[in-house]
This record gives structure tokens, sequence and C-alpha cells, in this order.
């Protein structure tokens, strides 16, 4: 009987010893299996910080702004304009010769009155050119070349603003290329797309900074043809822009 009880309390014993060996092994299952998972998730934000890093580092390179040994080899490329344009006649002389001639015309013959109010009026390359390097030239922004600013119109691909960079080894140039409209009488941009080098700006980031800039400078134009005519369309040509509308003046007669 003692030897029963014996041999029971042996089993028990080992029993509990095989229980606790369970105990300890599922406890290191489960703090393996926990490695496991923050090892994992290290892995995935080294990942995505490396994807990060490329990114910006592919970006940079683009940009031409920054030389990054290789990367730059593969993502940059000089840009190059739509073409070469010449600067002509400043802009606000042009469209003030165009005006007076133009109603002198009419008024000649409508007998002093504006019979014809119709406006067709073309706006060369060239001109604009000439105000936009005058512009950069009295502000005297340094990191652009001024004199080399040019605005290239394309019936098929829009108006180009070229602006090349200044202290720039690599060719380097800023480029706006978009749509003109018209708002209430006003010219507008539309389709704004800009880049750096081989870098295009995202649209969002475009709309929300660089329109409302680019259209600020579409002031001067609008206060000039304002003063003269309401402008209702604009069309793109190869090398010009064709707005048409109605003569505004108002012409006194004497008595």
């Amino acid at each position: 009987m003692a030897r029963v009880e014996k041999v029971l309390k042996i089993q028990q014993e080992v029993a509990e010893l095989r229980q606790e060996v369970d105990e300890v092994e599922k406890e290191e299952n489960k703090n393996h299996g926990r490695g496991k998972l923050k090892l994992g998730c290290f892995g995935l934000m080294l990942l995505v910080i490396l994807f990060l890093l490329g990114g910006s580092t592919w970006c940079l390179a683009a940009s031409g702004l920054v030389t990054v040994p290789v990367v730059s080899n593969l993502a940059y490329e000089p840009p190059q304009s739509l073409h070469q344009v010449e600067a002509g006649s400043p802009l606000d002389v042009y469209v003030t010769e165009f005006f007076s001639s133009l109603i002198t015309d009419r008024l000649q013959s409508g007998a002093g009155t504006l019979a014809d109010r119709s406006l067709d009026l073309s706006l060369p390359e060239s001109s604009i050119t000439a105000s936009l390097r005058t512009l950069a030239q009295e502000n005297s922004i340094d990191w652009i070349k001024a004199e080399e600013i040019q605005v290239a119109i394309e019936k098929e691909s829009g108006v180009e603003i070229f602006i090349p960079l200044a202290n720039q080894e690599n060719n380097n140039a800023v480029r706006l290329l978009f749509e003109p409209g018209v708002d209430q009488g006003l010219l507008v941009l539309n389709q704004v797309k800009v880049s750096v080098g081989s870098f295009t700006f995202p649209s969002r980031l475009t709309n929300l900074m660089v329109k409302p800039l680019s259209e600020q400078g579409l002031n001067s134009l609008n206060q000039l043809i304002g003063r003269y005519a309401l402008i209702k369309e604009i069309q793109v040509f190869d090398s010009s822009l064709e707005i048409s509308g109605d003569l505004a003046v108002e012409i006194m007669k004497l008595q």
C-alpha cells in the first residue's frame, strides 16, 4: 500500500512538473510571437522611412537644385523651352498704341461715334516677353536670369513662362505652363503646371501657392486692357494670344 502511494505521489509530481514546463513553453512562445510582431513593425517602419528618403532624394535630384551622386544622372535633364523668343515692343506700349489707332479709326468711320465696339486684340509673345523681363529686372531678383526670361505660346501646348536660374551650372530653369481663360471680364490662369528641372510640382500645391501668385502678375495686364475694353474670350494661337470683347471707352461729344 505504501508503495502504491509513493508511486502515485511521484506521478503527481511529474504531472505538476510537466504542467510547469508547458506553462514556461507557452510564455516563451508568447514572448517570441511578440518579438516577431515588434520585428515586423520595425521592418515596416524601416521600409517606409527608406521609401520616403528615396523619394525625397529622387525629387531633389530631379529638381537640379542639388547634385546627388549617381541619382542626379538618372533623374535630372536640363529643361528646354517650347521655342526661342526674341523680345519685342513692351506690352504697355504695344497695347496703348493698338487702342489709340483702333479708336481713332472707328471714330473716323463712325463720324465721331463708336458705332462698332467689337474688339479683336492680338498679344504677341515677343511683347509679353519684353514686359516680363523688364518687371524681373526692376525687382532685382538675384536667383533668376532676368534678361533670359521668355514667354512662348503654342496652340497645342499653351502658354509657357521659362525662367532660367542664376548660379546654376546645370542650365536649370523654372517652367510655368498654363491655359489662359476669362472670368468676369478678367484674364485668369487655368491648368497651371510648374516644374523645376525635371521635377513637376503636385497640382494641389500649385493651385494653393503658385497659381494665386501668378494671377497677381496678371493684374497689370488686366488693368491695362480694362481701361479700353471688356474681355469676353481669349484663344491661344502659335506665338500670340487672341483676345475678343467690346470697347468700353466713352466718347464725349463736343457741343
